[in-house]
């Protein structure tokens, strides 16, 4: 399997080198431009390939061989087949699939038989990682045949997409067994403090980020936080969605920023504050503010479960009603000098 270095970067204190094969390199150059702000300084804790499996990639099972991609997928993955996520085509993937074996190294590189592999489902293709080792590999689908330059282009797009998905995927994974998780929201970053403002999609994060000035979005669509010691830091991603997916070189704050406060966006006719009974807090973060939460085996899910709960013991966390055109800061600050947190968590 012939590959080369796409680039090394860093994300969050996670080091990730990515490998793709030759022919995936150019038509990943918007990739690299996205992560070419989050050099990578250290050696990488991960290792990304992306495959295209193809007959250049893989080759026909052996006479007499008893395994396939299927078979070695559903004995590494420490669920039955039928407890995985349901997805539009991982089962036409794997079907597909069934008649080869990957490269001999694959499963070498991945751990014997029986050790946790971690998958992650895609609409385009779909992951596979081994964070004990720190090897990931992500299958993409077969390209179209005869493509056109527009069929081409828009393959070549959703190849972009995926692989950044995968890297969302596999930070929320690593970061969920070190201390941290990946965050559906928007970063702040306001008189060196950070405010995280977690919404679902088409929540209003991105129209958020225009109330704030250049520099202080760490990011809009997925942000890092992480413990240290009793605190809590802000780290900036490339994850970004405005405007129209991309951000005209954005000013990047790649230092850590100490968390103030997490707010859950919701729109109404005033902007307000209110309280988020305990008793529904930690499963709306979980369930809505986690990026692949549902990806996690039982063991990173409660690591997360923990982070959230103590997080929640510490800073406050609360509901923040606004109208999109108007600003929020006025009441946030108002916010931020009354509440005293001793009473607020016993809310």
């Amino acid at each position: 399997m012939k590959s080369q270095k796409l680039l090394d970067c860093s994300i969050g204190g996670i080091s990730l080198e990515i490998r793709a094969q030759s022919s995936l390199i150019e038509m990943m150059m918007p990739l690299r431009s996205k992560l070419a702000d989050f050099p990578s300084p250290i050696p990488s804790d991960l290792l990304l390939n992306i495959i295209v499996p193809s007959e250049e990639t893989l080759r026909p099972a052996r006479a007499g061989e008893k395994t396939s991609i299927r078979k070695n997928l559903f004995q590494l993955i420490p669920v039955k087949a039928s407890d995985i996520p349901p997805t539009k085509h991982l089962r036409k993937r794997l079907d597909s699939l069934s008649e080869f074996s990957l490269p001999d190294d694959f499963f070498t590189r991945l751990g014997k038989t029986g050790h946790r592999i971690s998958l992650v489902s895609f609409d385009n293709g779909f992951l596979l990682t081994d964070m004990n080792k720190g090897d990931c590999y992500l299958l993409l689908d077969t390209p179209p045949q005869n493509q056109g330059p527009a069929r081409k282009d828009h393959w070549s797009n959703k190849v972009n997409i995926t692989v950044l998905n995968s890297i969302m995927a596999l930070l929320s994974l690593c970061l969920s067994v070190q201390g941290g998780v990946l965050a559906h929201g928007v970063g702040v970053k306001r008189e060196k403090e950070g405010f995280l403002f977690l919404a679902p999609s088409d929540g209003g994060k991105t129209t958020l980020s225009t109330h704030c000035s250049e520099g202080e979005v760490l990011a809009d669509d997925g942000v890092i936080i992480r413990k240290n010691s009793d605190n809590y830091k802000l780290f900036a991603t490339p994850f970004r969605q405005r405007p129209g997916g991309e951000i005209h070189r954005w000013k990047w704050s790649l230092e850590p920023i100490p968390l103030k406060a997490v707010f859950v966006l919701g729109k109404g006719e005033k902007t307000s504050i209110s309280r988020i009974p305990r008793a529904n807090l930690i499963n709306i973060l979980l369930g809505s503010f986690t990026h692949f939460f549902s990806w996690m085996d039982g063991r990173q899910a409660k690591l997360v479960f923990d982070f959230w709960y103590e997080l929640s013991l510490k800073l406050p966390i609360a509901k923040l009603n606004w109208r999109p055109d108007v600003t929020f800061w006025p009441e946030v600050n108002s916010f931020i000098n009354e509440v005293n947190r001793n009473d607020f968590k016993e809310g």
